[in-house]
């Protein structure tokens, strides 16, 4: 118990808590990718679905009704273009049989647009032979859907590298957008961009995508408004490794800086005797003589004398 006029505190601490921005983009990424995965999905289960309907209607000789379910399926797309392809054979086919002569023409001419060597079923009969080679042979005309790509095989690292892109023939039918892709298998990264179709279009690949001594896969497609796939083509870029840096320059061995041969032959020609060795041999010489003959002068001699001792004895008595 406190006394009278005692107030207790009561102290709070709240901590806010924010994520970083990190956690934040990939919960960004991963929405995003729920988000449309189910949408794709779809798309490609429906476009399959319809193309399935067309091919069971053919099969079943439904041709009055094929050639509508095959272009519903094109309508919805998203098909590879070896469906793209067999999707227009068969709906000329069928017209052929049907007698829509013009149509079936058209539908093989969008055929040879996108393969010149398309084939057609064996079911499809003489009609539809006659009117595809007719077909093939206009469409060779003005030439089949063709693109190439001008890139390097081999950039530099840490800069990036453009690739080139040039359609022919010039604005062909059914051609609508132009999807870039450069992919990094093993490092795992990618960059992708589409622009609106053209004669030459260019993209640049960006610096993070040139990582030393990666090998990258460069990939153009060509699609329709529907997003079916008319064209593929790719091409390996290998990204080069950063040369080693040049060490220290080695120091070189100082040498004498030599004389001029004028001032050489000067120096040997003047200054007479003095200039020379003599003045050196004939000093030494001398010096030489001079200790010899002081050795000479104060040697001992050989011969030994020695004078007559005297001595005295005294006797003590």
């Amino acid at each position: 118990m406190r006394g009278l006029g005692v107030t207790d505190t009561l102290s709070l601490t709240v901590r806010s808590f924010w994520p970083s921005r990190a956690v934040v983009v990939r919960a960004g990424v991963v929405c995003v990718a729920l988000a449309t995965w189910p949408s794709a999905v779809y798309a490609q289960s429906s476009s399959s679905r319809t193309l399935d309907k067309a091919r069971a209607a053919w099969d079943n000789a439904d041709f009055d009704i094929a050639p509508a379910l095959f272009e519903t399926a094109i309508e919805v797309g998203g098909l590879q273009k070896s469906d793209v392809v067999d999707a227009y054979a068969r709906m000329g086919s069928a017209l052929a049989i049907g007698g829509k002569k013009k149509a079936a023409i058209d539908a093989f001419r969008k055929a040879a647009l996108i393969d010149p060597d398309f084939q057609l079923p064996p079911e499809a009969g003489k009609k539809a032979t006659a009117l595809a080679r007719l077909a093939k042979r206009q469409q060779a005309r003005t030439g089949s859907l063709s693109i190439s790509l001008q890139v390097a095989d081999e950039v530099d690292s840490g800069a990036p590298f453009g690739v080139d892109v040039t359609v022919s023939p010039r604005h062909p039918p059914l051609l609508d957008t132009l999807s870039f892709s450069a992919r990094d298998t093993l490092a795992g990264h990618a960059y992708e961009r589409s622009l609106p179709a053209d004669t030459s279009v260019h993209f640049e690949v960006p610096t993070r995508m040139t990582l030393p001594d990666a090998m990258l896969v460069v990939q153009v497609k060509a699609h329709d408004t529907h997003d079916n796939e008319l064209w593929v083509g790719e091409k390996r870029v290998h990204v080069a490794k950063p040369l080693p840096e040049p060490g220290p320059a080695p120091i070189a061995a100082l040498e004498p800086t030599p004389r001029p041969r004028h001032e050489t032959e000067h120096a040997s020609s003047s200054g007479g005797f003095w200039h020379t060795a003599w003045p050196y041999i004939i000093g030494g010489a001398a010096l030489a003589a001079g200790g010899a003959a002081a050795w000479y002068a104060t040697r001992p001699t050989e011969n030994v004398y020695v004078d007559s001792v005297h001595v005295q004895v005294g006797l003590t008595h």
